[in-house]
């Protein structure tokens, strides 16, 4: 019943943040620090995830100063009170859950388009995947990975064609998945 939120009236696919914290809460049970200690792991791994993305792109891509910008957009990732109101607000796990699958994904297209591995294809799918029962924050995921595949292509790699066969196109497949599970589950049109 928790993994399934039977007792929640909001039409959504969460099952997967549901798993995460069901082990975490076997973990820490009710024990406030460890539970903000979490969070504020999961916030800083965010931004380290946003520094390494970012950091490597303006690399690539020869920005100048470019390790100072991506350090400088995740202390700002850090200190911005949007965002880092997860932290205290701390029944929005899902926040935090959702942006690092979300990051990691978009890390594993990079590599993927740095390295020509298809291990890369194969984890993003992974994890994309479990983002779709995650946040609906993961709608946004395959949009910031085609840009990622462009990006690139204009600094030329030429790898848009294996982003969109090997990430775009599994993810738009999982992307209606969702919806058809989601009308089957509740039933009406979201």
């Amino acid at each position: 019943d928790y993994v399934n939120r039977t007792g929640s009236g909001i039409a959504s696919l969460y099952h997967f943040t549901q798993v995460v914290s069901y082990i975490f809460y076997h973990l820490f049970g009710a024990n406030a620090w460890l539970w903000h200690i979490l969070y504020i792991t999961l916030q800083a791994t965010n931004a380290l995830l946003l520094f390494l993305f970012f950091g490597r792109s303006f690399n690539d891509s020869s920005v100048r100063n470019g390790v100072l910008a991506a350090f400088a957009g995740g202390l700002l990732f850090c200190l911005s009170p949007c965002i880092s109101e997860v932290v205290v607000w701390e029944s929005s796990f899902h926040y935090l859950l959702g942006l690092l699958l979300m990051m990691l994904v978009l890390l594993c297209a990079q590599q993927f388009i740095i390295t020509q591995k298809n291990k890369y294809a194969l984890w993003g799918g992974i994890i994309f995947f479990c983002s779709t029962y995650c946040l609906e924050v993961f709608y946004l995921t395959p949009i910031f990975v085609l840009l990622t595949g462009i990006y690139y292509q204009l600094t030329g790699r030429q790898v848009l064609k294996k982003v969109l066969l090997y990430f775009s196109l599994p993810q738009s497949l999982l992307f209606v998945l969702y919806f058809i599970l989601l009308r089957i589950r509740y039933h009406q049109t979201i």
